[in-house]
């Protein structure tokens, strides 16, 4: 298999956005705005359309509502944050952790979920940085709800 038949479509980015949504939220009725959806080097980031932001009711299940989500196409992590970032600004976030782990060797952005802990364990720098940041991993699958 080569490179490019590895990497996500937009079409399976979008079913994963909508799946580690409604994992997280599922009572939510969060959309993704199709026309404000951005092109990345990793990937894409989606808007979403938020109903209620704002309000007291923006918290389900202890978890505050996301207003963007990234997927990476290589490693189909899916990263969501309900910071009040622009998608330029998520985009630029998330680059420059993916940038300092390539440099640091880690490569947190393009592993699964799993070995985030050991990373953690090591000295987890990046992974404090994407917390502090507001990026929470919406993976399907993933239960853990953090990176």
């Amino acid at each position: 298999m080569n490179r490019e038949q590895s990497e996500l479509t937009l079409g399976q980015a979008q079913e994963r956005v909508l799946a580690g949504l409604a994992e997280r939220w599922p009572s939510a009725p969060l959309r993704i705005s199709e026309d404000k959806t951005v092109t990345c080097g990793f990937g894409w980031v989606f808007t979403l359309n938020v109903p209620f932001v704002g309000r007291a009711s923006d918290r389900i299940s202890g978890h505050p509502l996301p207003t963007l989500v990234l997927v990476d196409k290589r490693s189909t992590q899916v990263i969501a944050t309900s910071k009040p970032f622009t998608a330029a600004q998520f985009e630029a976030v998330f680059e420059r952790l993916l940038a300092s782990s390539r440099l640091n060797g880690t490569h947190w952005c393009l592993t699964m979920t799993s070995h985030l802990e050991d990373f953690e364990y090591r000295g987890g720098r990046i992974i404090e940085t994407a917390r502090r940041e507001g990026l929470v991993d919406i993976t399907p699958g993933n239960q853990k709800g953090s990176i």
